[in-house]
């Protein structure tokens, strides 16, 4: 059956009626039109709509002598809320995690998920000093080759520096040496170098080296 409650089901006792969990009323009881009808708490229920039920609540089905007390557990309930709870906290500390992590501002992947990419040839460089130059930048991964290109995008609100910059390589293997930079100082700030994950397919806008 494609419905939410299968009411012809085992558990529900000579048809008499069904207890239905509904996500916006909560638990109810819905009499099958039975001949004798079913009672809450001394009350008729109308055949076939939800009749709200609490705790303590009184039923008694058709004809029967015997008085039904229901009991609501709410360990099942504060179980559940407490495990989305905790869901959310978790992902919650994902995404402050990702939102201190400078490169996934821009498209990269978070440090706890970046794994080495063989094709990258370019790093994101963070927390540059904002009077950093192009020249400063390729003096520091000197050590390790000479820069192909240095792009060090503007702030689009102030127009100023942005403290950071993407370094092409000229091959894998330099781009994994300049990574392993990261923490480096320049000018007394601590870089944070990240590989930046190769996109073949976009168009890159590059600085010229110098003469």
């Amino acid at each position: 059956s494609a419905c939410d409650v299968q009411l012809e089901h085992p558990s529900v006792s000579r048809r008499h009626a069904a207890l239905v969990r509904d996500r916006e009323r909560g638990l109810l009881l819905v009499d099958l039109s039975s001949k004798a009808g079913t009672t809450v708490n001394g009350r008729r229920a109308p055949p076939s709509l939800g009749v709200p039920l609490e705790d303590g609540a009184r039923l008694v089905c058709g004809g029967s002598s015997r008085t039904l007390v229901l009991r609501v557990s709410k360990a099942d309930a504060l179980a559940q809320l407490q495990a989305q709870h905790a869901a959310l906290t978790a992902q919650l500390s994902r995404l402050e995690a990702d939102a201190a992590d400078e490169a996934s501002l821009f498209g990269l992947l978070p440090a706890d998920r970046r794994g080495p990419d063989p094709d990258a040839t370019t790093v994101f460089v963070g927390n540059l000093p904002f009077d950093a130059t192009e020249e400063d930048v390729r003096d520091f991964f000197a050590e390790v080759g000479a820069a192909v290109s240095v792009r060090m995008p503007l702030n689009r609100e102030t127009g100023g520096a942005s403290g950071i910059a993407f370094v092409e390589f000229s091959s894998p293997e330099l781009v994994a040496a300049a990574a392993r930079l990261n923490g480096e100082d320049l000018m007394g700030r601590s870089l944070k170098i990240n590989v930046a994950e190769s996109k073949p397919d976009a168009k890159r806008q590059h600085s010229a080296p110098p003469p």
